[in-house]
Order: C-alpha cells, then sequence, then structure tokens
C-alpha cells in the first residue's frame, strides 16, 4: 500500500516538473556541444566502463564532461571514481536527496544523455528537472522530455546506444 501511494506522489512531482521545466532548447550535437552531462544505472559493470570509456573520448575532444551514477542498492561501492548517489539518498517519495545530484540537475549543460535501461525512478526524475539544453535518452512510455530518444534491442548495449547517438545527431542537426 505504501508503494501505490509513493508511486503516485512521484508521479505527480515528475509531471510538475516536466510541466515547469523552463529550459532553453537547442539541437546540438556531442561534437558540437562544450559540456555534456551523462546520467546513467550503475548497476551494470559493462554500462559503468562504457560510460567512463565515453566520457574519456569526449574530454580527449576538449569536452567538459560529470557524470551522474545511480546505484540500486543500500549502499554505494567505495570510491566508484564519478559522482554518484544510491537508494537511502532519496526522501520517501523517492526524489534525490544527494547535494550532488541536486547539483547536477541545475547544471547548464550543452547536451544531456541518460541512460537508464532499468528505469529507475531517481534517474527520470534527475532528468527531468535538468536544465540541460538538448536532453537524450532511452526510447520509453513514461512521461519525460527528451529532445531525442533512442530505442534499441534489449540487452542496450552502451556502445550501440553512443555509436547510435551520434550517428542520428549528426544527421538531423
Amino acid at each position: 500500500m505504501l508503494q501505490f501511494f509513493r508511486a503516485l506522489f512521484f508521479k505527480k512531482a515528475l509531471q510538475q516538473a516536466l510541466d515547469n521545466n523552463q529550459r532553453r532548447r537547442k539541437a546540438i550535437t556531442p561534437d558540437k556541444a562544450r559540456s555534456i552531462g551523462i546520467l546513467f544505472d550503475a548497476g551494470m559493470e559493462n554500462l559503468r566502463r562504457e560510460v567512463e570509456q565515453y566520457a574519456q573520448k569526449m574530454r580527449g575532444k576538449d569536452k567538459k564532461v560529470a557524470l551522474l551514477a545511480y546505484f540500486d542498492s543500500p549502499k554505494p561501492p567505495e570510491n566508484p571514481g564519478f559522482d554518484s548517489f544510491f537508494r537511502k539518498e532519496m526522501n520517501w517519495k523517492g526524489v534525490p536527496t544527494n547535494e550532488k545530484a541536486l547539483a547536477f540537475c541545475k547544471e547548464n549543460f550543452d547536451l544531456l544523455i541518460c541512460i537508464n535501461p532499468n528505469a529507475h525512478l531517481p534517474l527520470d526524475w534527475l532528468a527531468a528537472h535538468s536544465a540541460a539544453a538538448m536532453k537524450t535518452g532511452l526510447a520509453t512510455e513514461k512521461p519525460n522530455d527528451y529532445d531525442f530518444a533512442l530505442e534499441l534491442p534489449q540487452p542496450i548495449s552502451p556502445k550501440l546506444f553512443f555509436e547510435q547517438l551520434h550517428h542520428y545527431l549528426d544527421k538531423i542537426s
């Protein structure tokens, strides 16, 4: 019963964020972006590794890249090598309360990339609250304000995600 009310209040908070988000939208490719924020599910080892490799590649192109990972566990691992938050750092509705997470969504990134294959609600909330000029992520039936969403076969391949992201954004920009 508590889960039902928690989900109901979370859905309302998410919809409010989507309705009230006053960001300046701008179509941009990863190669033209000066700053990139990457939100991702850190529970998958291959995803963590691929995201870190992608971030290094983009930093090598003089991009400012910020990572924020979500660990769906009671405590995060020690020294993950990037900013992160975990299950206990949310309020009763499931909204993140971690300072780094809240600061991340206030950053004015040129491009936000959200890789959330397991549909973790805190990542959805942060993406909805992000002030990024362009938001991209995986296609979902849940409410979101992605400017560009990729639909990929399961299981999600992070490498394929980044390849497809570059391919399609280069074509439309």
